[in-house]
């Protein structure tokens, strides 16, 4: 057809999708936690537990442009 153009591309027609943002809270908060000074050398394990704070900063961020992360983390 002559003139006539359509990409599978043009949303116009469609609603906007959600984002989702998924957060892997464990590899967050040890990343976090190794990431300041004193703490590179701290060995996770069985029993071990990083502080929350990396989590919390990360959730803060995703909320601050109007996001809901959903965090997953192990069950210990």
């Amino acid at each position: 057809m002559e003139g006539y153009h359509h990409s599978v591309h043009d949303n116009a027609s469609r609603p906007p999708q959600p984002i989702s943002v998924v957060i892997d809270a464990a590899n967050v908060c040890w990343h976090f936690v190794k990431s300041q000074p004193g703490w590179v050398d701290v060995q996770s394990g069985p029993g071990i537990r990083p502080p929350v704070t990396g989590l919390s900063i990360c959730i803060a961020f995703w909320k601050h442009y109007g996001l809901e992360p959903v965090a997953i983390i192990p069950s210990w």
